[in-house]
């Protein structure tokens, strides 16, 4: 080339210096990356190990029980739950009673079989109370 079509750089412009290579930096930042997934890796395979140890190990057997134990306990269970049935009956009775008592004295309504109870304002149902009409 012609000389002449040389550029010249201006002289408030600083020299430009020597080329410099950014790879041993970007090495080193690519050996640190590659160092911490493998120290990574190994916590996280050292943790599933340890995971499985703890969960993953046979459930114990419940130890063999005594029939005539278990029919015993059948048999209380049986009452308790006659017992609970029993009462829940009662206090359904015992809640209709008090509705056709207050239906009786006008603090009651009944809407398509729903009961529902005077408070100030206005009326409230009555929640798992059906009533005849």
């Amino acid at each position: 080339m012609d000389k002449e079509v040389e550029r010249v750089r201006p002289e408030y412009l600083e020299p430009i210096g020597k080329k410099r290579s950014g790879f041993p930096l970007l090495l080193l930042v690519g050996i640190a990356v590659a160092v911490l997934a493998a120290l990574g890796l190994k916590q996280h395979m050292e943790t599933q190990a340890a995971w499985r140890e703890r969960f993953d190990k046979a459930q114990p057997k419940a130890p063999p029980t005594d029939p005539a134990a278990d029919e015993e306990r059948r048999v209380r269970l049986a009452g308790l739950q006659e017992q609970r049935r029993q009462a829940e009956e009662r206090y359904i009775r015992d809640r209709l009673d008090e509705v056709v008592k207050e239906e009786e004295a006008g603090n009651i309504k009944c809407i398509q079989g729903t009961a529902f109870r005077r408070i100030p304002g206005g009326w409230e149902n009555i929640p798992n109370i059906r009533c005849s009409n």
